[in-house]
């Protein structure tokens, strides 16, 4: 699927022209005719990139990128100011307030289309790089599990061994080795959910690992549960 840029400008000619532009250069094309308008169309439609003027009735680009930058969904998107007037004090707020690139007008179209690619890649690469460390950070919290796990299965495996001969001192001993590996589990549970509701991992485009972490905290926590009920009472020879 194309990429889609948000055109936000308030000059008709200049509209058509980078609607023009990027949509030859095979991209999808949303536009606004202000920033008021633009901030809409962003929130809603979720755009790849933004190009939009700086100076602008009712929101001006300045404004529109603080508030692009301050929303969750929105800060990673890339924004390309366009502007015809070469202030190096007005590029200096430009990028104070979030924008990714700084073309001054009139500009060379090849060179805008190249700069717009760029600003895709950069974002596509930085989307990998931040899903490589959410698989890692996942794959550690599976390991953390699985050692937790295979202890608390070790000492319940030497339940079977307690015999009527076997001492209440024994059975107490054990009982205690149970509930601290449960208590250990348990709080590898509860990150893992609080991980899942809160994000701390996953984002908007890993919902799906969301899900799959919620799943295994329910799994666990049924088997807890299991876990505990079998040892919450002693063995009928222990007071």
């Amino acid at each position: 699927m194309a990429d889609r840029i948000l055109i936000i400008d308030d000059e008709p000619h200049m509209r058509l022209l980078l609607d023009h532009l990027m949509s030859h250069a095979g991209y999808l094309t949303l536009v606004a005719r202000d920033g008021e308008e633009g901030l809409i169309l962003a929130r809603n439609q979720h755009p790849d990139l933004i190009m939009m003027d700086v100076r602008m009735p009712k929101v001006d680009g300045l404004e529109a990128a603080r508030q692009l930058r301050a929303d969750p969904a929105m800060k990673q998107v890339p924004i390309i100011f366009l502007t015809a007037i070469p202030d190096p004090e007005e590029k200096k707020l430009g990028f104070e307030a979030g924008a990714d690139d700084y073309i001054v007008k009139p500009f060379d179209s090849d060179e805008l289309v190249a700069r717009v690619a760029s600003q895709l890649r950069h974002r596509r690469g930085a989307a990998e790089v931040a899903e490589e460390a959410r698989a890692e950070t996942l794959s550690q919290l599976m390991v953390t599990l699985a050692h937790y796990l295979n202890n608390a299965l070790t000492v319940m495996s030497g339940r079977a061994d307690i015999t009527s001969d076997d001492s209440p001192e024994q059975v107490r001993q054990l009982k205690q080795a149970v509930r601290e590996g449960t208590r250990k589990i348990q709080m590898v549970v509860q990150s893992l959910e609080e991980m899942a509701e809160h994000g701390k991992v996953v984002g908007t485009e890993y919902a799906g690992l969301k899900d799959a972490m919620l799943d295994i905290h329910d799994r666990l926590t049924v088997k807890l549960q299991k876990v505990e009920d079998l040892f919450t009472q002693p063995p009928s020879q222990v007071d």
